[in-house]
């Protein structure tokens, strides 16, 4: 069966269907080359065994290196917030600069010349 039959059969978007075949994770499934086109076939059994191999949605769980590589960044991390409700030490209120006026400049107004 081809990706848009799966789709159809599970009831799940084609396009989910396409990330979870470039990422692998559809059991079994292959693509095959026809002329220029890249088909993926995917057998029976894994639109018979979905809920079994169907992926988690949303993103995975960060793995303790992530962790502290992001708590690493954190720290040297210049004016960094101490929390959401405080604002970051450095943080000052912007200036805002006054616009200047153009002088003498004016708007042409239209003559009307009256009509014969």
């Amino acid at each position: 069966m081809t990706a848009g039959e799966l789709a159809r059969k599970i009831k799940v978007p084609y396009t989910t269907i396409a990330t979870w075949l470039r990422k692998g994770q559809v059991p079994g499934a292959v693509p095959q080359t026809i002329g220029d086109f890249r088909v993926w076939m995917v057998p029976e059994e894994a639109a018979d065994s979905f809920p079994a191999w169907r992926p988690k949605p949303g993103r995975p769980p960060l793995t303790d290196e992530e962790k502290a590589a992001r708590a690493a960044a954190m720290k040297t991390k210049k004016g960094a917030q101490a929390s959401l409700f405080e604002p970051p030490a450095s943080a000052a209120k912007p200036v805002r600069k006054a616009r200047a006026k153009k002088a003498g400049v004016k708007k042409a107004s239209k003559k009307i010349s009256p009509k014969k």
